[in-house]
């Protein structure tokens, strides 16, 4: 429920790549109503994006429910025009347990803002109170039933099929302070064959705590570091 103002740390990668970020329907700048959207409306907004911008290729780096929206766009249109993936904290299949859609919703429409504090101490590892003051701000400026629907639909659709027939090269990137730093053997069960990266001082935003060490592995990555 985030704006593409979380991808500030890496606006300086701009010098030696091509960068898009985008917000997904009814957030950010794109709030116009009360509509309710779905995954299928996010990911359709990314086909049309990559239309528009006569992406031919590129690589789709996803945090959270970010990649969610890739893998239905790839269930929807396949995944052209995108070479490569970047999966930031996100397994295809998440724990009931650990979701809790119910009571997250209960939450949401109990006291939102509250809601959203408490989750957003948790991205971080070493949570900064203006970090969190702004991740709520974005949060809350989410219509309330579109932030539930996708959290609902997030929580509950299985991916695992689609992300792991992706033919494309994924690299996982996990904070190891983060949702999933006790679930190591799970993602070797979903994702056995692809490259992990581990961020030591990071939690659920490793690209945000420790953005300069992210950006030198994304010009690592995509061979930038290489040419110069």
């Amino acid at each position: 429920m985030m704006s593409r103002q979380v991808w500030e740390p890496q606006l300086p990668l701009a010098s030696d790549l091509k960068l898009v970020s985008w917000d997904l329907p009814q957030h950010g700048e794109l709030v116009q109503s009360d509509a309710v959207i779905s995954l299928s409306d996010c990911a359709t907004a990314l086909y049309e994006l990559v239309q528009d911008l006569k992406i031919e290729q590129g690589t789709y780096v996803g945090w959270s429910m970010g990649m969610s929206v890739f893998w239905r766009y790839c269930e929807l249109f396949g995944s052209d025009p995108f070479v490569r993936v970047i999966n930031v904290e996100m397994l295809p299949v998440m724990d009931p347990k650990q979701a809790q859609v119910e009571a997250v919703e209960g939450s949401l429409r109990l006291d939102r803002h509250r809601a959203m504090e408490r989750f957003a101490s948790k991205v971080f590892y070493q949570a900064d109170p203006v970090e969190i003051k702004e991740i709520v701000r974005a949060a809350d400026e989410v219509p309330l039933e579109t932030a539930i629907n996708l959290y609902r639909e997030m929580a509950t659709t299985n991916f695992s099929k689609i992300a792991q027939k992706l033919t494309i090269p994924q690299t996982l990137v996990f904070g190891s302070h983060g949702f999933y730093a006790e679930h190591r053997q799970l993602i070797d069960h979903f994702f056995p064959k692809d490259q992990q990266v581990w961020f030591e001082h990071s939690a659920h935003a490793p690209f945000w705590e420790e953005g300069e060490r992210f950006n030198d592995f994304l010009r690592q990555l995509t061979g930038v570091a290489d040419s110069r």
